[in-house]
């Protein structure tokens, strides 16, 4: 995964995009996809919103979360800068599941700590950004 990142960052920077996305979501990102709940906790802010958008009963927690996106292969990773608040971001991730097909995360960032977390079906205009 860390030579997709480096390739993105990459690309990102010749297209003159931001060379990664948030350093806080990229720590996330990394320790959900290792089954590390106690890392991912760590780039949380105190506020943090998680939202499961799957529309069940399951709680919104990062080991729901972990089981979400675990067995997936990430396909895409998207990030793009918010105009209007200085030093954040979000980022958009598409995984593959052998049991599911598709599954979709979504963060906001700053660069220090994540402050939304969402999973589940995109939200309109997830895709764009």
């Amino acid at each position: 995964m860390t030579a997709t990142l480096l390739a993105l960052a990459l690309l990102a920077g010749a297209l003159g995009l931001p060379e990664s996305p948030p350093a806080a979501a990229t720590a996330f990102v990394d320790a959900i996809e290792a089954g590390d709940a106690a890392a991912a906790r760590t780039p949380l802010a105190p506020a943090v919103r998680l939202v499961d958008a799957r529309g069940d009963d399951t709680p919104p927690t990062l080991e729901a979360l972990g089981a979400y996106v675990r067995g997936c292969e990430r396909m895409e990773i998207a990030w793009r800068v918010i105009d209007d608040m200085p030093g954040h971001g979000d980022v958009a991730l598409r995984y593959e599941c052998p049991s599911r097909g598709a599954a979709h995360l979504f963060i906001r960032a700053s660069e220090a700590q994540v402050l939304l977390v969402r999973w589940g079906p995109p939200a309109e205009g997830d895709e764009e950004r």
